[in-house]
C-alpha cells in the first residue's frame, strides 16, 4: 500500500472554497425557496408574484401586514367578516359545510369585487399617517399609466406635484421639514415636471399630536377632499397645459381613527391614516366631449367673466345667452356659495383643473337651481400667453322657490325715491326774498326820486305822475302777496329746530 501524501497548502485552501460555495449556494437556495413562499403568501395573482425580486417582497410583504392592522384595529373594524373559518377541504367526497358568511365573501371576491373597480371610474388607495401607500387597486394603471406593485409601500409625495405637498400634508395631519418647503416653492415656480427623482422631494414629518395639535371635537370633520397633481405616463409631454407629466386627481376621502373603548383627555383619538377614492379629471387636450343631458357648456377668462355661453341654457332656467355674457360668474351664486366657490376658483389657477363642489345658481326672476362645473384651462394654440377656461356645467336640479327673490337683481321695477323737494323749496323762497328787498329798494329809490323831481321840476305832464302811481300800487301787491311765503318758511324753520312757531303779524 502506497503512503498517502500529505495535502498541500494549495489543495486545503481550494477545497475550503470549495465547501464554502457549496454552503453559500445551499444558503442562498433556502433563502429563494422562503422567498418563493413569501410571496405566494402575498394576494396578489402568481403571474405577478413570480416576478418579484427580494427587496419588492419584503415591501409589499411588510405593507400586507400593515394593511391587517390598518383594517382590524381601526373604528369600525373591517375583518369581522373575514375571521370566519375558512372552507373544510380535508374531507374528500364530503359535502362541505361553510358559513353563509365564508360564501358571500367567496361571491364577493370572484365576482362584485372587479366589478365595483370598474364601475368606479377612478381608483382606491389606503395612506398611513406618514403617507405611505398600504393598497391601491389595480385600476391606477389605466388613469395613470403607475403600476400597483411599485406603488404598494412607496410614499405617496414621490407621486405627488411638489406644489401639491403642503395641501397633502394638510388633509393627513403631517408637516413637511423647511428644506422641503423649499424645494417645493422652487420647483413650484417652474411649474416642475415629472422627471422630479424620489430622492429629491421633502420627506415629511410625523407629529406626535393629531390632527396639526388641534383637539380632536365630536364635530371634526373626519371627511377630506382635495385636488392634487399626481404622476402620469399617459399624459403627452409638451402639450401647453398646466404641468406637463402629471394628471389632476379629486381625492375623496374620510380619517380613519384607532378603535378604543375608552376616549380621554388621556387616551387621546388617534389618527390611523386615509382611506379615499381618486377621480381623474378629463384630459385637458380632449377636443371633443360627449353632452349628454342636464348640460351646457360656456367660456369665461381667468378672473371668471363669462365670454361665451351655450343657448341649451334655456332649457335648464329663464336666462338667455345675452343675460349671462360679459357678466362675471359670481353675480350669479348664492351669496352662501360665494367663498366654496371662491376656493374652486384659487385651485383652478393653481393646477388647472378643478371641479367645483354643488352651489346654486341664481335665476332671473326668482329662486335657483341647483349646478356643478368642471373647469379646464386651455391655451390658445397661436399665443401660449392667451388663456381661456371652458366650463361644462352639469344642471343637478329643477328650478326652487321661483317666486322668492334671492337677490336684489331678482327683484323687477324697484320704486325710486321721491325727489327731495326741501332744498328746491328753500331756494325758490329765498329767490321770493331777494326779489322782494329789490322791489322795495327800486320802490323807494323812484320815491325819492320823484320826490326830487317833484321839487326841482314842478312842471311835469300829469299822465307820467299817474303812471308813475299805478306801478307803485303794483308793487305794493306784490310785496303784500309774498309777505306770506316769507312768514311760512320762518315758521318751518322754527319747527325743524324744535321750536314753537312764533305767530303773529309779520
Amino acid at each position: 500500500m502506497p503512503p498517502t501524501k500529505k495535502p498541500t497548502k494549495a489543495s486545503v485552501l481550494a477545497l475550503r472554497k470549495e465547501k464554502s460555495r457549496d454552503a453559500a449556494r445551499n444558503r442562498r437556495g433556502k433563502e429563494n425557496y422562503e422567498f418563493y413562499e413569501l410571496a405566494k403568501m402575498l394576494p396578489l395573482p402568481a403571474a405577478i408574484t413570480s416576478q418579484l425580486d427580494k427587496a419588492s417582497i419584503i415591501r409589499l410583504t411588510i405593507s400586507y401586514l400593515k394593511m391587517r392592522d390598518f383594517s382590524g384595529q381601526g373604528d369600525p373594524p373591517w375583518n369581522t367578516i373575514m375571521d370566519c373559518p375558512p372552507p373544510n377541504k380535508s374531507v374528500k367526497g364530503g359535502i362541505s359545510r361553510r358559513s353563509p358568511s365564508a360564501v358571500a365573501i367567496e361571491v364577493f371576491q370572484q365576482h362584485l369585487g372587479s366589478h365595483l373597480l370598474q364601475a368606479l371610474d377612478g381608483f382606491v388607495f389606503a395612506l398611513t399617517r406618514d403617507g405611505r401607500f398600504l393598497y391601491i387597486s389595480e385600476t391606477v394603471s389605466i388613469y395613470l399609466g403607475l403600476s400597483q406593485v411599485e406603488m404598494t409601500g412607496s410614499s405617496v409625495f414621490d407621486y405627488v406635484h411638489p406644489g401639491d405637498h403642503a395641501e397633502l400634508a394638510e388633509q393627513l395631519g403631517i408637516k413637511i421639514s423647511p428644506q422641503g418647503q423649499q424645494g417645493q416653492g422652487a420647483t413650484s415656480e417652474g411649474e416642475g415636471s415629472a422627471s422630479t427623482t424620489p430622492s429629491s422631494l421633502p420627506i415629511p414629518e410625523h407629529i406626535e399630536t393629531d390632527v396639526i395639535g388641534q383637539t380632536i371635537t365630536p364635530d371634526y370633520r373626519w371627511d377630506k377632499s382635495c385636488f392634487i397633481r399626481m404622476k402620469s405616463t399617459l399624459t403627452k409631454r409638451g402639450v401647453h397645459v398646466k404641468s406637463s407629466g402629471y394628471k389632476v386627481i379629486h381625492v375623496t376621502g374620510r380619517l380613519r381613527p384607532r378603535l378604543s373603548l375608552s376616549h380621554s383627555q388621556r387616551n387621546p383619538i388617534t389618527i390611523l391614516g386615509l382611506v379615499a377614492v381618486a377621480h381623474a379629471l378629463p384630459p385637458p387636450t380632449i377636443n371633443e366631449i360627449r353632452m349628454e343631458q342636464n348640460m351646457f357648456v360656456s367660456r369665461v377668462t381667468m378672473d371668471l367673466k363669462i365670454i361665451y355661453c351655450e343657448p341649451r341654457i334655456t332649457d335648464y332656467m329663464d336666462l338667455a345667452p345675452s343675460d349671462v355674457v360679459s357678466k362675471s360668474c359670481y353675480d350669479f351664486l348664492h351669496a352662501e356659495d360665494v367663498e366654496p366657490f371662491r376656493r374652486t376658483h384659487y385651485d383652478l389657477i393653481n393646477k388647472g383643473q378643478v371641479v367645483s363642489s354643488y352651489y346654486r345658481w341664481i335665476l332671473k326672476n326668482g329662486g335657483y337651481i341647483w349646478v356643478q362645473t368642471c373647469a379646464t384651462v386651455t391655451f390658445n394654440t397661436k399665443n401660449n400667453n392667451e388663456k381661456s377656461v371652458i366650463f361644462i356645467n352639469y344642471v343637478l336640479s329643477l328650478p326652487e322657490y321661483k317666486d322668492i327673490p334671492m337677490d336684489i337683481s331678482q327683484v323687477p321695477d324697484l320704486p325710486q325715491d321721491p325727489p327731495d323737494t326741501s332744498d328746491s323749496s328753500d331756494t325758490s323762497d329765498s329767490e321770493s326774498d331777494s326779489n322782494h328787498d329789490t322791489e322795495q329798494e327800486d320802490s323807494r329809490s323812484d320815491s325819492d326820486k320823484e320826490s326830487e323831481s317833484g321839487n326841482s321840476e314842478t312842471s311835469e305832464p300829469e299822465n307820467k305822475k299817474k303812471r308813475r302811481s299805478e306801478a307803485n300800487q303794483s308793487d305794493s301787491k306784490q310785496g303784500a302777496n309774498q309777505r306770506p311765503n316769507k312768514r311760512r318758511r320762518s315758521v318751518d324753520q322754527q319747527q325743524k329746530g324744535g321750536q314753537e312757531p312764533a305767530y303773529g303779524p309779520p
